[in-house]
């Protein structure tokens, strides 16, 4: 390409180069932007606003959980104390009864016959005892003599009570009042000490026995307090320590425990599952905070405070636990000022606004 054929074509290229600035005029602005955009934006800085609550102390019980069963204050099978045929039976299968009420009768026809016999073999007896003593009284006879009639007498009055004690036992009564299970025998059955009859409950009071393991044995007595529900009723029944078994289980570890409460209502079962929770000791100033705020470590458990205006990191030891709540052995002090939200967004030394309430709920 020659020189004037170059000075032609200058012309037409700055015509388009206007054309193109004119058309699409962006593209001379746009480098102005960019260099104004870098020149002027400065960063903008986000402050985190998190909730927290001031450490105070709380009045806690700490507990421990158990399985238990529940019984029957009282409980017992009733069985004939010799053999027999039931000539009375007065029992209703769920029915109440009272202490000494008859409920089972067996045929004692020969032992009543055996007491008039020998009710009638006393009165001879008493009356030979009396002209015998009589005779000695006048030197009549020896002493001898009147010793073996006194002798016959008494052994008599002997045989008489030990046929009441036998016809005693052709009757079966109710040792407590309580209520009559399901019954297995009829009128009119033979039967013999090994048969059971049926089961007899007492039920207006009940107990509920658990074990616990041997840690807990010295911080567990007679009248402690403690806590149960049969599931999947959710309502607690509030229970005191009857008694602790005075020894250790040698396989388990644990000892045995007995509570004992009113069941007056008959709401409550013997045999019933039970989920027990007993207080092992009362701490007036122990510092809970909620399961929540507490992190976590490879090593360690640790939560993050707010001091002036900035996040901080704090090592703690933790206690007993609830769904809930984290007792805090070491490391919180009361009046600290507790991270409980935001956990995840923030990290020590960030800079965060919080929104503070006492660890009772007040803001």
């Amino acid at each position: 390409m020659n020189k004037s054929m170059i000075r032609k074509a200058i012309p037409w290229l700055l015509v388009i180069l206007v054309a193109v600035l004119i058309i699409f005029p962006d593209i001379w602005k746009g480098e102005e932007k960019k260099k104004v955009s870098a020149d002027t934006q400065k960063p903008i800085k986000n402050e985190i606003m998190v909730n927290g609550e001031i450490i105070q102390y709380s009045h806690t019980d700490r507990s421990v959980f158990a399985t238990g069963t529940l019984l029957g204050d009282e409980e017992v099978n009733l069985r004939a104390e010799i053999s027999g045929r039931i000539i009375k039976l007065n029992l209703e299968e769920g029915a109440s009864v009272k202490k000494g009420e008859l409920l089972v009768k067996l045929n004692d026809k020969d032992l009543q016959a055996q007491l008039n016999k020998a009710y009638e073999r006393l009165k001879l007896l008493e009356l030979t005892e009396s002209r015998q003593r009589q005779l000695f009284e006048k030197q009549g006879i020896s002493r001898q003599d009147y010793d073996i009639a006194l002798s016959e007498l008494s052994s008599q009055k002997a045989e008489i009570d030990y046929l009441k004690a036998m016809i005693d036992r052709t009757e079966i009564r109710s040792p407590f009042d309580g209520t009559v299970g399901l019954r297995y025998v009829s009128i009119g059955a033979y039967i013999t000490p090994a048969d059971n009859i049926a089961a007899l409950q007492k039920l207006d009071y009940m107990k509920i026995d658990f074990s616990v393991p041997q840690k807990y044995y010295n911080n567990i007595s007679k009248g402690s307090s403690l806590s149960f529900r049969v599931p999947p009723d959710t309502k607690r029944y509030q229970v005191s320590v009857l008694a602790t078994e005075p020894k250790i289980d040698e396989i388990t570890r644990t000892f045995k425990i007995r509570g004992r409460f009113n069941n007056s209502a008959y709401k409550l079962i013997p045999g019933s599952y039970a989920e027990v929770d007993i207080v092992t000791d009362i701490n007036p100033e122990s510092i809970m905070i909620p399961t929540i705020a507490l992190i976590p470590n490879i090593t360690s458990e640790y939560v993050l405070l707010y001091k002036s205006g900035k996040v901080e990191k704090c090592d703690v030891i933790t206690g007993t636990r609830s769904p809930s709540e984290v007792e805090i052995i070491k490391g919180l002090t009361v009046g600290d000022t507790l991270i409980s939200s935001g956990l995840m967004q923030i990290k020590p030394g960030d800079e965060v606004k919080i929104n503070v309430k006492s660890s009772n709920g007040k803001l």
